[in-house]
């Protein structure tokens, strides 16, 4: 007789052993993204066809820039088959947010600048970015609960017991993907109300540059609670590790950005 709480148990752990586990979580975000970006973005005016290559080009362009900034910071030799060993990306998690976020911009950009994107839109870029960019956050959320999901023990140990704090064995951790997880989120219902209250009457670039600003913010926040993998994470300066200096160097940027266009309305005014 089979005992099927037993069989239940075995194909719940095979499922979690399949390196694509957390690739189903990614490819879940990135077409429920892809999905609304369409959706909405052509509303906008925006082609169809350039918002498909647009996002599609970005994601994989960060997932393989996350991929090689990895292998550079750990002094791995970057070749074809190292850099497209997805199984290390999706299973092992062997990527860097700083080489996703910047194999994104710069794919992305040489796109919209390559193929006319922008002169087809007769729109700014900008504009163009502010049409569909506050939905990402719904599609990293979904990345980092699969980060969780797949990996709970990516945070550091916690001395205090909280209500979310969770145990790998006899430790206490804090749960740092789902700590991301949550804040993109938040991040995600923050652009959606400012989006819906000021996209048509305000300057193009406020989305994007709170896009932007809520991003780095929750990397800088969140970082004071992830377990470094390596030792050139760990390493820190004045107290902050590379991501989080990353993090506030753009934090910074995106905020000037945003008052250098308050300031440039009110003159115009």
């Amino acid at each position: 007789m089979i005992d099927i709480q037993s069989f239940l148990n075995i194909l719940i752990e095979s499922i979690l052993m399949i390196p694509l586990f957390w690739g189903l979580f990614f490819l879940g975000g990135f077409l429920l993204v892809l999905i609304l970006s369409i959706e909405k973005a052509t509303r906008k005016g925006v082609n169809k066809d350039d918002i498909f290559m647009f996002v599609t080009i970005s994601a994989l362009s960060g997932l393989l820039g996350a991929r090689i900034f990895y292998l550079l910071l750990n002094q791995i030799p970057v070749d074809l088959e190292t850099a497209l060993s997805w199984g290390e990306v999706f299973y092992a998690g062997n990527v860097h947010i700083i080489g996703g976020y910047l194999g994104a911009v710069i794919a992305g950009w040489l796109y919209l600048q390559g193929f006319s994107v922008i002169q087809r839109s007769r729109m700014s870029w900008l504009r163009f970015l502010d049409s569909f960019l506050y939905i990402v956050p719904l599609g990293m959320m979904i990345g980092y609960l699969g980060v969780f999901i797949t990996n709970p023990s990516t945070g550091i140990e916690s001395s205090i017991i909280y209500p979310w704090t969770i145990f790998i064995g006899n430790t206490t951790i804090h749960p740092w993907a789902l700590y991301v997880s949550s804040s993109y989120l938040l991040l995600f219902m923050i652009l959606v109300i400012l989006h819906n209250k000021m996209y048509d009457f305000r300057r193009p670039g406020y989305l994007t540059s709170f896009f932007v600003i809520g991003v780095s913010a929750i990397h800088f926040i969140t970082d004071f609670w992830y377990k470094p993998d390596s030792l050139y994470e760990s390493a820190q300066t004045v107290g902050l590790t590379m991501t989080q200096w990353f993090s506030l160097g753009v934090l910074c940027i995106a905020g000037l950005t945003i008052l250098f266009m308050r300031e440039k309305k009110l003159k115009e005014a």
